[in-house]
């Protein structure tokens, strides 16, 4: 009897693996947008947001805006983002979400998303975009639209410059514009 109890003993720790696991390639990428989706709910409107990986939460709270309101509700899921109880008032919906959201292991996201849902009126397809020049990688910068009315200028929004320092502002009317663009976070100056 005990030496069938030695040999199955010696069998058991002869086939089983010893050291540390392998593991994977280390992560060293930000998360990106997969899909959108928006429903109607009993409290408004809902937009779900699927990334590609599971999202730090702690890095949402602050970088989900729309129309450049906060009031909605938020939840996170893994890898999704969940906007409820949203009540719309315009005709265009305009999400936006910085790069400061992260994964677990710190990455950030390589491009800000900037995206309209329509409830009926037509997205202008005007736009004015460009590329800072002389930018860090891990630094975030940010853009701002003024609109030129009789010798003022206007605050209209602001957005955030992806890893090499392209922006892009959609749904812009016709007429006359000044940027300015800032490392951090603008305020109406």
């Amino acid at each position: 009897m005990k030496s069938y109890f030695l040999l199955s003993l010696i069998l058991l720790f002869a086939c089983a693996s010893q050291g540390s696991p392998g593991g994977g390639p280390i992560d060293n990428e930000g998360p990106f947008v997969v899909d959108y989706k928006i429903s109607d709910s009993d409290k408004g409107k809902e937009i779900i947001i699927t990334f590609n990986e599971i999202i730090n939460p702690s890095s949402v709270p602050n970088s989900v805006r729309l129309n450049g309101l906060s009031d909605f509700d938020l939840k996170i899921r893994y890898n999704k983002i969940i906007l409820s109880s949203i009540i719309i008032e315009e005709d265009i919906l305009e999400l936006n979400i910085s790069r400061t959201i992260s994964d677990y292991q710190g990455n950030i996201m390589d491009r800000p998303i900037v995206h309209f849902f329509s409830n009926g009126k037509e997205i202008t397809q005007n736009s004015v975009s460009g590329n800072l020049i002389e930018v860090f990688d891990e630094k975030i910068y940010e853009v701002a639209i003024y609109q030129v009315q009789a010798d003022s200028a206007y605050f209209i929004k602001k957005i955030e410059a992806d890893i090499d320092g392209n922006f892009k502002f959609d749904n812009i009317t016709n007429g006359k514009y000044r940027l300015a663009a800032l490392e951090g976070i603008i305020n109406d100056f």
